[in-house]
């Protein structure tokens, strides 16, 4: 191995795989008793080098203040009591003893494009829900249901004892295999198939009412799921703009992404008719199979 090569200037040393250019003092502004009369910039030569170097320092930066902020959140707390929600990425198990991720105990399963979307982020102003960060897809795609159920509960987000963790994945409706997945996984589980699952454990939400009154929906299913009644009219306000309520807590204010709650097109009257008279037996039929009436029009 050939010797490292080390460069002296009055004094200073040179490390390796640094390189040094050195400015004359009367280039930069002198200050005041400063004997130098030179300046060192020194910069990184090996770029991956410097990405690993920026990298640590990031990463340790990161993990610092977390720690910081989770001690200083439960310093806040009163003794023995736990926040509403562990943090996304749980760093420190010492400060949340309880939180763990589990399997849902409730799942939205469609129907595409009715505002499960929307429904998901209004249950998520209670409390007591912790949600999914996106659409899981392991009940409806054999690469993910082939997984297992531990890699599944590992896509859910750290809750504690007592809390509903909620997934949705609109597909879920469609798929045949997913009732009898669901039901092997927790028979318990709340949601819609009744070949499968008795009505009790199932609840139609009206895609048409959590649109023009989301806190008389959001209140059913409250009840439905055994939560304590949390969601209220101080959880919305009517945007103008978008034509849509969107969500209020102690913190934020926020409507859903601009692809989300659009203005549908103008269908010919005519079409809208004949396409309400098609489906008019069809809709009797499944309201004796819910055992409700969602009053869409007939004509």
């Amino acid at each position: 191995m050939s010797p490292v090569k080390i460069e002296s200037r009055r004094g200073c040393v040179r490390p390796p795989h640094f390189d040094i250019l050195w400015l004359p003092r009367a280039a930069m502004r002198s200050v005041e008793g400063d004997p130098s009369d030179c300046i060192l910039v020194v910069g990184v030569s090996r770029p991956k080098m410097a990405l690993a170097v920026m990298t640590v320092m990031l990463v340790s930066l990161f993990l610092t203040f977390h720690m910081i902020y989770d001690s200083a959140l439960n310093s806040l707390q009163p003794n023995n009591v736990e926040h509403n929600r562990p943090p996304i990425l749980l760093l420190s198990r010492k400060l949340y003893p309880s939180a763990a991720r589990r399997l849902p105990q409730a799942i939205i399963m469609g129907v595409r494009k009715c505002g499960t979307r929307a429904l998901l982020e209004m249950l998520y102003l209670h409390p007591m829900v912790q949600k999914a960060a996106g659409e899981v897809h392991f009940f409806d795609r054999d690469e993910n249901y082939n997984r297992g159920l531990e890699w599944y509960r590992m896509q859910m987000p750290h809750s504690y004892p007592g809390q509903i963790t909620i997934e949705k994945s609109p597909s879920y409706f469609v798929t045949p295999e997913v009732p009898e997945r669901i039901r092997a996984m927790n028979a318990s589980a709340k949601l819609l198939w009744l070949e499968v699952f008795p009505r009790e454990q199932m609840l139609i939400v009206n895609g048409d009412l959590l649109i023009e009154d989301p806190v008389s929906q959001l209140q059913k299913i409250e009840r439905f799921l055994g939560l304590e009644p949390r969601i209220g009219t101080h959880n919305f306000y009517f945007n103008e703009t978008k034509g849509f309520y969107c969500l209020r807590n102690e913190t934020f204010d926020r409507c859903l992404r601009e692809t989300k709650g659009r203005k549908h097109p103008r269908v010919d009257p005519e079409v809208v008719s004949k396409l309400r008279r098609y489906f008019s037996e069809h809709n009797q039929k499944f309201y004796e199979l819910v055992g409700e009436d969602l009053g869409w029009p007939e004509e």
